[in-house]
């Protein structure tokens, strides 16, 4: 073998092992998520979430529309998924991902990754997964910090531990990992490696802390993909009149707004800094200077806003709502006016809202008897009880007493 080629190829080695670990720790996902049911599949699609790639929807449609047994396909660009009604006996999930692959790369989108941007489907398994390692991880480190402490080692300092609280609590530094890491990543590797530290520095009481907030998380995860299971196929019984198609936002005209924990955490954050230097210098403690750090961490206010948060999802999901983004839920503390479409809140039936009386009758009476014979399905229509009748009012406005039509 030529000994110059050989170098070459030496030399390469450690420049395209460092490509691939840049290229698997790039924004974005590989591996495709999907969700099936009875009879029933959501899967993941690439580029359908461009409004510019129609023709990449159709094509999916037609293409699982054309596998044997599927009854209907149709593509949610919104979601980024295609949701196919399929017979089991007639076609299998492979079968679906063979027509689906075959036509990202027929569109040449096939090597595009799944945007970590997008939240999390509530069908998804994998944020269940996820906040399950989370907590092993947790609950090993605390049987080995406990251990440590019987034996009073310690094989790390502590100030190691504040700053994983640092990072892991402090917004901004989030924000940054989850910018090049995506949130799920972020959040599974700086829990593991918080354990990790938390146990070789002998943080026990941070480890229980650890687990209830995620147990906590893991508990609102289940709820809601259990809501989602029973909803699914009330909400997607059958295709659409009208495609689904992507959407293109415009940018956000202002940042959006600090929360309490993000203020508190841009003022403790600067305080602390220079308080640990402080005591850096005064007392040339590093564990004294790491302790104010740990101190000024924001952690109980995050773990506070997200307990409200995964205790208000549970309950959504206890009534049967589909929270598509549960990141919504962390960022109501934020809100200041709340604008509803007054077509999501009204149904098209006319309902009772109240009695007022117009002569000396028993306003409880009335109500009762009024509630009784309205009838919400037919408004328009008289009911008589005995003496008591309910009619639109022009009907018997000759019956009435003189000036009672007029003061109702």
């Amino acid at each position: 073998m030529n000994p110059l080629r050989l170098l070459r190829e030496g030399a390469a080695a450690p420049g395209a092992a460092l490509g691939g670990a840049l290229d698997r720790l790039s924004p974005g996902r590989r591996r495709r998520r999907l969700w099936v049911g009875e009879g029933k599949a959501h899967i993941e699609v690439r580029g359908v979430h461009d409004p510019a790639r129609k023709v990449l929807v159709r094509d999916v449609e037609r293409a699982l529309n054309a596998v044997p047994g599927v009854q209907w396909a149709q593509v949610n660009a919104v979601a980024g998924r295609v949701i196919v009604a399929f017979d089991p006996e007639g076609a299998s999930t492979e079968d679906l991902l063979g027509a689906i692959e075959g036509v990202e790369e027929a569109h040449e989108v096939h090597k595009e990754r799944f945007s970590h941007e997008r939240p999390e489907h509530p069908g998804d398994i994998e944020p269940v997964r996820r906040q399950a390692i989370a907590i092993g991880a947790d609950v090993v480190a605390l049987s080995g910090g406990v251990f440590g402490q019987l034996l009073r080692a310690t094989p790390i300092p502590a100030e190691l531990g504040s700053l994983m609280a640092l990072a892991e609590n402090e917004p901004r530094v989030r924000r940054f990992l989850e910018q090049h890491l995506g949130a799920a990543l972020t959040d599974l590797g700086l829990g593991v490696t918080s354990a990790f530290v938390q146990s070789l520095s002998q943080g026990p009481l941070t480890l229980v802390t650890d687990i209830t907030h995620r147990a906590n998380q893991f508990g609102e995860l289940v709820a809601m993909r259990r809501a989602w299971e029973r909803r699914e196929a009330d909400l997607c019984d059958a295709p659409r009149d009208e495609p689904l198609d992507a959407v293109s936002l415009p940018p956000r005209g202002a940042p959006l707004g600090a929360g309490p924990v993000e203020a508190y955490a841009d003022v403790a954050g600067a305080v602390s800094v220079a308080g640990a230097a402080a005591a850096l210098v005064v007392t040339l403690s590093p564990r004294r200077a790491g302790g104010i750090v740990t101190a000024a961490v924001p952690k109980a206010a995050r773990h506070g806003r997200d307990a409200f948060a995964a205790r208000f999802g549970r309950e959504l999901a206890a009534r049967d709502v589909v929270v598509l983004d549960s990141g919504a839920l962390r960022r109501l503390d934020r809100v200041d006016v709340v604008v509803l479409d007054a077509a999501v809140l009204t149904t098209g039936r006319l309902v009772l809202g109240g009695v007022e009386l117009v002569d000396g009758f028993d306003a409880a009476v009335v109500g009762v008897k009024a509630f009784e014979l309205f009838d919400p399905a037919q408004p328009g229509r008289a009911a008589r009880r005995g003496a008591w009748r309910v009619t639109p009012l022009e009907s018997i406005d000759a019956e009435l007493p003189a000036g009672t039509a007029a003061r109702a």
